[in-house]
């Protein structure tokens, strides 16, 4: 993906010495901007430049985007899979956690973490968080 450009999916194979890349599908329903998204079994989640910013999940093997968000998420986040949950730590140092429910996402919480933005990703070493604003490094532990 790329601003304002179409997300798609590539297969590459190498036969003898020879590598390939062959487009699988696109799609112009999400595009990526400063926003990764990541792979988590066969979906794909991310924030799509689209709306202001676009929450989806996508089937990774088809292209097809069964669920999107509201919009006005913000211009970037960084979006870590952590098993039953999604991160998507917005550039507003807003660190939302999004419950998995099949091929859609719903808000389960939503923390400030950060008095200034949040352009770095966040680093997580255990049940530790250590998320980068514009003016300070803080340690954020998830209780049990």
């Amino acid at each position: 993906g790329g601003y304002q450009e179409r997300t798609f999916a590539c297969r590459i194979r190498k036969t003898g010495e020879q590598w390939t890349a062959e487009k699988v599908w696109e799609t112009n329903d999400v595009t990526l901007y400063m926003s990764t998204p990541v792979a988590a079994g066969q979906r794909l989640y991310g924030m799509s430049q689209k709306r202001a910013g676009q929450m989806f999940s996508l089937d990774a093997a088809t292209g097809k985007v069964d669920w999107k968000g509201e919009g006005k998420f913000g211009k970037n986040a960084a979006v870590f899979d952590a098993g039953p949950v999604v991160l998507a730590l917005a550039t507003d140092s807003r660190l939302h956690v999004f419950q998995k429910d099949a091929a859609t996402l719903s808000e389960a919480a939503c923390y400030q973490v950060a008095d200034t933005p949040t352009w770095a990703s966040p680093a997580f070493a255990g049940r530790r968080i250590l998320v980068k604003d514009a003016a300070a490094l803080t340690l954020w532990e998830l209780s049990e």
